[in-house]
């Protein structure tokens, strides 16, 4: 049976398969291991072996006890009832791990950085203030087009965070119905450029320089238009730009309800 079991988790480690999935299949193999201890155990008691048959019984009871926890946590959403394992714990004297923030409503609150690339360099935050930017429908479409780069080449995961209709209702509800966005926070672009071209500030970003695209223009920095600042006097510089929107899910009757939205940008100015 051990090898048995071993060979199984020699192929599960030779296949690149998600730990969820992973942690199934064991609990399933666990768990035809456990019948055949209670058929060994049942055996042993049948042939006038009690002793070794009662051992083994109680070792089977114990094994599926475990197997019992591992299925409310890896094939539902709840809390197994009887779950002795935290009280077991204490009596061995053994210390929970601290928990990670792995919680949807957890990862909702960061945001996600694409290889260290936040920011245009390092501006001390009184010089610095928010952008509004306008863009034309083609150049939405061009916001809308990076962020497909960016998800088509791994740097900026829309799946919101690979969690389940049940865990999204829950986070839901933790956030007062706030919507939850397939990429949480936002993302921040990892090529950006601001020029002043034909008396306008544009701004171009892109996965890198050689995929940049004009996405729109500055028309207000902080409390002020853009064309009250003189800029023969006055030097602006584009701090960082943060992909935001995309599709979002709310609370629906049974299940989360997606919509689809554009993907905006929210633009950091720094200013000398």
């Amino acid at each position: 049976m051990f090898s048995f079991l071993d060979f199984i988790n020699r192929i599960l480690n030779y296949i690149d398969i998600d730990t969820k999935i992973k942690s199934r299949i064991y609990i399933i193999v666990g768990f035809l291991a456990n019948i055949y201890l209670f058929y060994v155990s049942f055996k042993f008691i049948h042939n006038g072996f009690m002793t070794r048959g009662i051992v083994f019984f109680l070792v089977a009871l114990f094994l599926l006890y475990f197997v019992y926890l591992n299925y409310f946590y890896y094939f539902t959403e709840k809390q197994a009832p009887f779950d002795l394992s935290s009280k077991i714990m204490h009596k061995l004297g053994i210390k929970p791990r601290e928990p990670k923030n792995t919680s949807l409503r957890g990862r909702q609150s960061g945001i996600q950085n694409v290889r260290g690339a936040i920011s245009n360099g390092y501006f001390k935050e009184n010089r610095m203030m928010p952008a509004i930017l306008s863009s034309n429908p083609s150049e939405v479409e061009r916001i809308n087009q990076v962020a497909d780069d960016l998800i088509n080449d791994h740097l900026m995961t829309a799946n919101y965070f690979g969690s389940s209709d049940v865990r999204i209702n829950r986070a839901l509800k933790e956030n007062g119905d706030k919507p939850i966005y397939a990429i949480g926070k936002g993302c921040y672009v990892p090529y950006f450029l601001l020029k002043f071209e034909s008396g306008k500030y544009n701004v171009y970003i892109g996965i890198n320089q050689a995929n940049r695209l004009l996405v729109g223009h500055l028309t207000q920095i902080g409390m002020q238009k853009i064309n009250q600042i003189d800029h023969n006097r006055v030097d602006i510089f584009l701090a960082s730009v943060l992909l935001v929107g995309g599709p979002f899910k709310t609370e629906g009757r049974l299940n989360p309800v997606e919509h689809h939205q554009n993907y905006q940008l929210k633009l950091k100015i720094a200013f000398n």
